[in-house]
This record gives structure tokens, C-alpha cells and sequence, in this order.
């Protein structure tokens, strides 16, 4: 696990774009690095950025899992087996 210079944020290799399976190649803990020659704050957003996406993956996944319950809920209310 790599994680940024700055926050100590864990980074990604890889992002995906959309449903089609593309995906975008991430910066590393060098290039962020490097980046931090001109000043902190492009690998401070970088780290922020990331912190948010992961955050957000985190929420989805409870989301999910909380549909899927209340649809099997549902279907079961449907079917008179409640």
C-alpha cells in the first residue's frame, strides 16, 4: 500500500471512467512528489481528492447493500411471506 507524501492518503494505481471500461492511470507517490518542486498544493488536492472519491466508494457500497435488503424485503411483502 503506497500511500501520498502530504496526508499520508492511501493512493490508487488506477480510475476508472465510466461503464465502459476505460480506465485513467493515477499519479504515484514519485510524481506526486515531484510535483510538490512547484509547491504542496497539487499533491495536497491530490491526496484531498482521493480521500473524498474513497469516501464516496465507501458510501455507495452501504447504499447498495441497503437496496438490496429492502428489495428482498419488498419481494418477500409481495409474495405474502412477511
Amino acid at each position: 500500500m503506497t500511500k501520498g507524501p502530504i496526508y499520508g492518503v492511501e493512493l490508487i494505481d488506477t480510475l476508472p471512467l465510466g461503464k465502459g471500461g476505460m480506465i485513467q492511470q493515477m499519479p504515484s507517490r514519485d510524481d506526486l512528489k515531484r510535483s510538490r518542486t512547484h509547491g504542496d498544493r497539487v499533491a495536497a488536492g491530490y491526496e484531498v481528492l482521493l480521500a473524498h472519491y474513497r469516501d464516496a466508494l465507501k458510501r455507495i457500497e452501504v447504499l447498495s447493500e441497503t437496496l438490496t435488503i429492502a428489495e428482498k424485503a419488498l419481494r418477500g411483502k409481495a409474495k405474502g411471506d412477511v
